[in-house]
């Protein structure tokens, strides 16, 4: 008998796309100066002219915050408390951005958590909060570093170059480097228990530049059923758009991940922040096409969830609380086509996200079946329905509808089949829809 392979290429993505929802924490030395993490240090241009990069820090400047980083109120059982209300059924971690400053007492280098500003680990209190709360605890580590001396050995684009010294090519220096990352990874999954997602940021290279099939391996040596995003090239389990809903659907697993208000750092203007409908109708769409919606939050220098940050949260969790059948286990829908907004789908119901304020009416088209039942998601109320020609029209006039969108479920006998259109009619029964 064979013996089993010691590592595989990917761990348990099973639960990923059900559970639809997650937060997303960036926390850091920048908090203290309500900047975005990192990017201070670089100002680009036009690219970033609206936003906080735009007014340069120096690196002496943008590290001198270390010890106004305090965490002073630390709590995260109540960010773990913040997250189960809103919904989210995983939430992720930033342990050390492209600034290097490592929120855990790393033996890797001195600029951590453990000697400057908080002076103790903030890991650990996060990953053992999110596993009492029942939430899969996932870590967001960026690739790169500008702090550590030898990332400059290897020419990256001036985007991503570090702000802190100049290149100087090496590739000695670039194996030490490498050497230094993968301690830091495999710190956090040796001493933290399970781990059940790791979020890598920015790669830049190819996979063999970063050595990604051995690091990926040895992740999966530690905590087989781990799974990681693609910025770790060629070895990720799925994809992570960011800022940004696709146009149309991505192959396999994947994840938008999206601000709370305009920055991933701590920003103290709420009127910065999308209003809950935005954020709902957000995540219905990223639903449609089959997606995760993974939501930012940067608390403050004491790392307290800014308070406007924690009303958006709750709305949404009260919109899930009552709508949540058509996101979580729920996959991708029907094509626009036949309705114009995004869909979701279970089994053989499909959920209808309308617009806060939707017409009195409206309508499936090119669908052959009739529904067996039409229903209110949020409140059970039957909703009446008609064939008019190629057309089911819905009748939600007169309901007492949800404010933050309204999602309409639609049961059918079985997956419902298209319409063909011949000359000017549909005439015949085409492929069921799903």
């Amino acid at each position: 008998m064979n013996a089993s392979p010691r590592y595989t290429r990917s761990g348990d993505i099973s639960w990923f796309s059900n559970d639809a929802f997650g937060l997303f924490i960036h926390l850091g030395i920048n908090s203290s100066a309500a900047i975005e993490p990192s990017w201070p240090m670089k100002a680009f241009s036009a690219e970033d002219a609206d936003s906080d990069s735009a007014e340069r820090w120096t690196p002496e400047r943008y590290y001198a915050l270390a010890p106004k980083f305090t965490a002073a109120a630390y709590d995260p059982e109540h960010w773990a408390a913040v997250a189960k209300e809103a919904g989210c059924r995983y939430a992720v971690l930033g342990t050390k951005h492209h600034d290097g400053f490592c929120l855990w007492p790393t033996k890797t280098k001195d600029l951590h958590s453990g000697n400057h500003g908080p002076k103790r680990d903030l890991v650990g209190p996060f990953v053992e909060a999110t596993r009492k709360a029942g939430l899969k605890v996932g870590l967001y580590l960026s690739l790169i570093d500008w702090e550590d001396p030898d990332f400059v050995s290897m020419p990256a684009s001036f985007r991503f170059s570090s702000p802190v010294r100049p290149v100087e090519f090496d590739p000695a220096r670039w194996q030490r480097f490498l050497q230094r990352l993968f301690k830091q990874v495999e710190e956090l999954l040796t001493n933290y228990g399970k781990i059940d997602l790791f979020w890598f940021d920015v790669p830049g290279w190819g996979s063999d530049l970063w050595h990604a099939d051995e690091l990926k391996m040895m992740m999966l040596g530690l905590q087989p059923h781990i799974i990681c995003n693609d910025r770790l090239p060629g070895a990720g389990d799925f994809t992570t758009p960011e800022q940004q809903i696709p146009l149309d659907p991505i192959q396999g697993p994947w994840e938008t991940c999206m601000t709370t208000n305009e920055t991933w750092g701590y920003h103290p203007d709420p009127a910065k922040y999308k209003s809950a409908r935005t954020l709902v109708r957000n995540l219905c769409e990223i639903r449609s096409l089959g997606g995760n919606l993974l939501l930012n939050v940067g608390p403050d220098a004491e790392a307290r969830f800014p308070e406007m940050a924690c009303q958006r949260l709750s709305e949404l969790g009260s919109w899930l609380a009552k709508s949540g059948d058509g996101i979580f286990g729920a996959s991708r829908g029907i094509d626009y086509r036949h309705f114009w907004g995004p869909t979701t789908r279970k089994g053989n119901t499909l959920y209808c996200h309308l617009p806060a304020t939707p017409d009195p009416d409206f309508e499936l088209r090119g669908i052959a079946d009739d529904p067996r039942r039409v229903y209110l998601l949020q409140s059970g109320e039957d909703l009446p329905f008609r064939r008019v020609a190629n057309r089911i029209v819905i009748d939600c006039s007169g309901k007492a509808l949800d404010p933050l969108g309204p999602t309409v479920a639609i049961e059918f006998a079985a997956p419902p089949a298209a319409l063909e259109f011949s000359s000017t009619v549909f005439t015949a029964r085409g492929t069921p829809l799903w």
